[in-house]
């Protein structure tokens, strides 16, 4: 795995904390998704905007209710296991 470049575990709630950071985020993506799901590595240019460097097609299923809470491991008590 490539560490030179560490990216933060996000959620929607967590993105206004990291602008202008690399991060990975997981969701809906905004228009023509081509699957329910998405994951993109990226830096945040705003609150609700992420220019993608990578993108990955996560499907039509995800479990959004625990990526949030990794999303609260990484980004809390746990953080230094992340980065």
């Amino acid at each position: 795995m490539d560490t030179s470049k560490p990216a933060i575990f996000v959620n929607g709630a967590l993105l206004p904390m990291h602008v202008r950071k690399r991060l990975v985020v997981k969701g809906s993506p905004p228009s023509a998704p081509l699957s329910n799901f998405v994951e993109v590595i990226g830096i945040a240019d705003s609150e609700k905007s992420i220019q993608a460097e990578i993108w990955t097609n996560f499907g039509e299923v995800f479990d959004t209710h625990s990526y949030n809470q990794l999303c609260q491991l990484a980004n809390g008590e746990y953080q230094h296991l992340f980065l």
